[in-house]
C-alpha cells in the first residue's frame, strides 16, 4: 500500500536518512505492521557527523531543534508534548513515541510525527493542520537514543492494528539530484525541493520561541507599536493562551507578516496584522488574516471582529474587500492597572 497523495517532506533543510527503505537491512521498522515504511530522519554536518562535537548534549546534534513540517492538510487527533527530552544514549522506557503528533488527512490516511522536542509542539489536538504548516521542533523524547525525527502513515488512528503505508514525496533533492514522487532509503540525503521550498512563496505557520525580536521589528517597521504597546508581553501572553492561533509568515527565512487572532467561545478577533512594507500588493495581508479566520472557524466561530482606527481609509478599505463591515457599534474600553497615554 501507498500513498496517493503528493506529500511534503516533514523535516527543515538537508537530512539523512538514517533509516528507510523496504528490506530489514534499510529499515529496522519493516517487521511491524504499521512502521514498515517509517523513516528515522537525522541531520549530519559537512563531515558526516551527527554531532557538532562529542554528542553529549541534544544541543550538539545537528538535527535538534530544526522545524517538523506537516506533509499534507488534515487534523490533528493526538499532540502530547509533556515528555521530556532524553539526554543522548538514554532512553525513555515509559514512552514509545515521547512527543508526538497524530494527524488525520482522511479515514484511512494518518501520519505519525514523533520524538519531538519537549514544549515545542505547535500543533493542538481537534485543530486543522495545513501542509507546510510548523506543527513541531525535533527532539529527543520517548523511545530514542539521540535526536531525529521519527515519521510514518498508516491506515488508522491505532497504532496497533493500523497497516504501515509506503510514503512518497512530491519533489526532493536526493544526494544532489532532483526526484519526483519518490521514497527514500537508508544513506541518502534528502532535502525537500517542493514550490513549499521554493523562493518566493509564503509560509503560514505558528509563531515559534525565538521569534520574539523579528516579529517587533516587523510590528514596529509597519508602524503598529505606539508608547502604550507592551508588544512583548502580548506574545508571551498569547504564547501561553491560544498560541496555534498566532501565526507568522515567513518569506525566504524571514518573518514577513503576523496575525494575532483570540477566541473567547462567542467572537473571535485579529490583533498586530501586519506585512512588511517590501512585500505589499502581492496577497500576503489577505492570506494571513484568512488563515487566521480558517483556524477560527474550525473551533467553532461564527463571527470575527477587530478594530481599525477610522481615519486609517486604506486599512478600512482593505478588510471591506474580506467582507468586514461597520457594525455601527460604539468600541468602548477601559485600561486595567497603572495609567497610560495614548492607545493602540
Amino acid at each position: 500500500m501507498r500513498t496517493m497523495h503528493n506529500l511534503l517532506f516533514p523535516l527543515e533543510g538537508e537530512c539523512f536518512i538514517f533509516w528507510g527503505g523496504d528490506t530489514k537491512k534499510q529499515n529496522y521498522h519493516v517487521s511491524s505492521r504499521a512502521q514498515r515504511g517509517a523513516f528515522d530522519i537525522v541531520a549530519v554536518n559537512a563531515k558526516g557527523k551527527w554531532f557538532e562535537s562529542d554528542g553529549k548534549t541534544n544541543e550538539d546534534c545537528c538535527v535538534f531543534g530544526r522545524r517538523v513540517l506537516c506533509p499534507l492538510d488534515g487534523v490533528a487527533v493526538e499532540a502530547i508534548d509533556g515528555v521530556h527530552d532524553n539526554m543522548p544514549h538514554v532512553v525513555n522506557p515509559y514512552s514509545a513515541l515521547g512527543n508526538c503528533v497524530i494527524i488525520r488527512h482522511d479515514e484511512r490516511l494518518y501520519s505519525i510525527l514523533a520524538h519531538l522536542r519537549h514544549g515545542c509542539v505547535y500543533a493542538r489536538a481537534g485543530h486543522r493542520v495545513r501542509r507546510g504548516q510548523i506543527i513541531g521542533l525535533c527532539g529527543n523524547s520517548g523511545h530514542s537514543t539521540a535526536p531525529h525525527l521519527h515519521f510514518h502513515m498508516q491506515s488508522s488512528r491505532d497504532l496497533g492494528m493500523a497497516a504501515g503505508i509506503k510514503c512518497f514525496f512530491e519533489r526532493i533533492m536526493v544526494n544532489g539530484g532532483i526526484t519526483q514522487d519518490y521514497s527514500p532509503v537508508k544513506g541518502e540525503r534528502v532535502v525537500d525541493a517542493s514550490a513549499h521550498a521554493c523562493a518566493g512563496e509564503l509560509l503560514i505557520r505558528p509563531f515559534a520561541p525565538g521569534e520574539e525580536r523579528a516579529v517587533m521589528r516587523l510590528w514596529r517597521v509597519c508602524g503598529l507599536t505606539v508608547p502604550s504597546s507592551d508588544p512583548r508581553g502580548d506574545i508571551a501572553r498569547k504564547t501561553a493562551f491560544q498560541p496555534q492561533l498566532f501565526l507568522v509568515g515567513e518569506l525566504n527565512g524571514r518573518v514577513v507578516a503576523t496575525v494575532m487572532a483570540g477566541y473567547d467561545g462567542r467572537r473571535g478577533w485579529l490583533n498586530w496584522v501586519a506585512v512588511s512594507p517590501a512585500v505589499r500588493t502581492r496577497g500576503f495581508g489577505s492570506r494571513m488574516v484568512e488563515s487566521a479566520i480558517g483556524l477560527l472557524g474550525d473551533m467553532g466561530c461564527t463571527k470575527v471582529n477587530l478594530n481599525v482606527r477610522k481615519t486609517n481609509l486604506g486599512v478600512v478599505a482593505f478588510y471591506e474587500r474580506l467582507g468586514f463591515h461597520d457594525d455601527n457599534v460604539i468600541c468602548m474600553g477601559r485600561r486595567l492597572g497603572r495609567q497610560v497615554v495614548g492607545d493602540r
